[in-house]
């Protein structure tokens, strides 16, 4: 269990996220996490496992989090908002928590908005994405 996947999953060195943030899957060095109904869980979950990751000196971790309708088959997930969601982790950084308009709207305040990084072109989707970094309030 020496991948960050590895890591984040049952018996690895950081537990599980807690309800309602679930881990769907681990794809060799990612994890797919859903939080329904709201993504504001998520986004706490996220900004924790960054820094978690940083203080151990692991490898950094990026996330990308998108917000909207996803179909549930076999317990795995699929539909636009996780095919988004996997094209904002790709344009990430090292060591951030990148998050479409919808949930910078749905978690407004819990977190500080640190600029918006413009509207990116991302492969499959057909218009450019709004994109917004974040981080914890201090």
């Amino acid at each position: 269990m020496g991948t960050v996947a590895g890591r984040l999953g049952p018996g690895g060195r950081r537990r599980s996220p807690r309800p309602p943030v679930r881990l769907i899957k681990t794809i060799g060095d990612a994890g797919d996490c859903s939080s329904v109904p709201e993504p504001g869980s998520l986004v706490d979950v996220a900004l924790k496992l960054v820094a978690a990751f940083e203080e151990e000196e692991l490898p950094s971790l990026r996330a990308g989090i998108a917000f909207g309708p996803a179909l549930i088959r076999a317990g795995d997930f699929y539909g636009n908002s996780v095919n988004l969601a996997s094209r904002v982790t790709g344009v990430a950084r090292p060591g951030s928590v990148l998050c479409t308009e919808p949930v910078h709207d749905a978690y407004g305040g819990r977190v500080r908005l640190v600029l918006r990084r413009g509207a990116n072109r991302l492969k499959g989707i057909p218009r450019p994405v709004p994109l917004y970094p974040r981080r914890p309030l201090s």
